[in-house]
This record gives C-alpha cells, structure tokens and sequence, in this order.
C-alpha cells in the first residue's frame, strides 16, 4: 500500500510538491491506515546520465535524493523509485523527455539497482516502455528477471513491482520473480476503464498468493469523476482483487469522500487478508456483478452497480442475516433488499472481518 506520482502529476515533480503530499499521507490519516510506499514515479532524473548514473534533476531536486529520502523517511513512509529495463524511460519515449539520452537501466542494472539501494529506496518499480526497442534485444520475461536475480543478491530487502501491461503474460511467469506485476495497460479515470481493468484481472486471480499478486494499476480514486461511491466502490474491487492498493491522486487537494474511501478499515482489512486468497466474479446480473473472495474470517462478497443510476439489489440471495453489510456510508443493518446508488456497491461479510 502506498502512493505514486505519476497519476497526478505526470513529469511535473519537485521534492516541495512531493514533501507536500507526503505530510498529507501523514495528516490525513494515510500512513496510519496503512499507505507507508512512497513512489516516486518516472521523471525524476536528470535528462541526461552524469559520469554514467542517473542523478536527480538538479532544478527540481536541489537537495538531492539523499536528502529526499531521509525526508520521506522521518515522515515514517518508505521510498520507493523508477527505472526502466530498456534504453529509455516512458517518458523518453512519449513525451521527449531527454530523448535519446539513455536514462533507461539497459547496460546499467546492477549500477543503477546499487544507487537506488545507496538512497535507501525500499520498492523498485520497473517499467518495460518498450524495452525490446533501440537493438536491446531484450524480452520481457528475461529482463524482468535479470534485475530480480541481482535484488535476491543485495544486502536489504526490495519490494519488486514490475509493469509490462500483461502483454507476455506475467501472471504465468512473474510469480517467484516478482513481488507484484500487471495485467493491464494503464488505468484511466473512467468508470467503464476501471471495471475492464477489474474483469480482465479476476480472470487471474487463482495465481495470486502471499508475496506474489495481480496489479491491474494504482488507484484513480479521487481522479475525473471517480468520487463517492464510485471511489469506494473502485477501492472495494481491488480488495477483491487482493491487488496493491496504491493511490494516484494529488493528495493536496483530495475531498473528505476520497480519503475516505481509501482508509476504510474494513476495505484495508480485505485488500491485505493473510490468505491473499484474490476474488472473482460469480455471478452477473443486468447491471450489476457480483464478487465472492475466501478470507481468513470466511467469506467475503461485493455486489456491484455497473451503472450510473440507482438499482434496488436483493442481498438474502448473497448472505443472511448476521453478515456485516457495508457501503460507502458505512457499516449496516442486513435487509433483504438495499438501493445502491449508480456506480455504489455493498460489502456483504461473513464473519468479523475488519472489526
């Protein structure tokens, strides 16, 4: 659980900004709920290697990353970083950032994994951004694995998060190798995007496993129209999906529902289960999925508005009386029938989960 840059603020980073949102993660609650990674996501180097490593930008990063990072540190969040297994960044590759200029890990690996552990960075996430491009060579699978070996090798432990957007089929590989990889392309803030990302992803979720999960992407929770109940009903899905909970938005400037939605005890409880036994659909109705997940208090079901106006849903046919009901109003008393406001969703839990 954690937060990462790159949802809000793009290239456009600066250690005041992120500084900023880290004494949000702090004062809002954040932290204590659980969200300790602090990811710094693509853009925060120097358009250009100096003497063969990467370095901060000097203009948005003054203090450098040592200093950065003790900050982040003291706040009680752990640093996280990006790097890129081919040539060049996604950044290099479509925006022109530093076009050209290698701040790609190709050549660099156990140099640049060597400064990242110098920093005290506590969470790799390694993008593929087309990696196989400027006569690397490289696939996939063997890159991804070339920088685990050599993180199985240093001396402080690494969370690995690997994104190749599911495109070599990480789910039948990366276990073993990765901490957590994806299964999608990038996640925009669009309701319809964030049940494909939800659908495409439970097809995998048998792989899943403690220490080793399904990523169908940070969190857009608080982004475009992805507020109220449909934050909350985005967060419930990926703790369905027993995925890593990372929010993207810009925390600075974030509404009281969004927070909301994000540290609710009973979703973290869910999301970070012992069993990390991950959810998939069981049943589909007109308008609305239905989630079962095995958890270590028993059973947990998520019954889901697919669409923007209020349906009335029949719970007795998904629980009895004496499961906990949850909405993102908070907890309630089981009825046999509930009105979920478009794009709302109701928790059903079997045991006391989250209590």
């Amino acid at each position: 659980m954690g937060w990462n840059s790159w949802n809000a603020f793009g290239t456009k980073l600066d250690e005041q900004t992120l500084l900023e949102v880290a004494d949000v993660m702090v004062d809002r609650g954040l932290l204590t709920a659980g969200y300790d990674y602090f990811v710094i996501d693509d853009g925060w180097q120097h358009a250009t290697r100096v003497g063969g490593r990467l370095v901060p930008d000097p203009d948005r990063f003054p203090s450098g990353m040592d200093w950065l990072g003790d900050q982040i540190r003291q706040r009680g969040l752990r640093l996280g970083l990006y790097l890129t297994p081919g040539r060049r960044t996604c950044a290099e590759i479509y925006e022109g950032y530093g076009l050209g200029s290698g701040l790609g890990s190709y050549g660099h690996e156990a140099q640049d994994l060597e400064q990242l552990l110098g920093w005290g960075v506590e969470l790799l996430k390694y993008d593929w951004c087309r990696g196989d491009s400027c006569g690397t060579g490289i696939n996939e699978r063997a890159a991804f694995t070339k920088m685990a070996e050599l993180i199985d090798q240093a001396p402080t432990d690494m969370i690995y998060s690997i994104s190749e957007y599911g495109g070599s089929r990480p789910w039948e590989w990366a276990p073993g190798v990765a901490h957590m990889w994806r299964t999608t392309l990038d996640l925009s803030p669009r309701w319809w995007h964030i049940l494909w990302h939800a659908h495409r992803t439970q097809r995998w979720s048998p792989v899943s496993r403690p220490g080793a999960v399904n990523d169908p992407d940070m969190l857009v929770a608080g982004l475009g129209s992805i507020t109220g109940p449909a934050a909350w009903s985005h967060v419930a899905m990926w703790a369905m999906l027993a995925a890593p909970l990372f929010a993207g938005n810009d925390l600075c400037k974030s509404d009281g529902a969004t927070i909301k939605a994000l540290c609710d005890p009973t979703l973290i409880s869910l999301a970070q289960d012992p069993l990390v036994s991950a959810g998939q659909i069981i049943a589909r109705r007109p308008g609305l999925d239905v989630w079962e997940r095995r958890t270590k208090s028993g059973r947990a079901r998520l019954i889901v508005n697919q669409l923007p106006v209020a349906q009335s849903v029949s719970l007795d046919r998904w629980g009895r009386d004496g499961w906990r009901v949850r909405t993102h109003e908070g907890e309630g008393a089981f009825s046999t029938r509930l009105r979920l406001p478009g794009r709302g969703s109701v928790l059903l839990l079997e045991a006391n989960l989250g209590q």
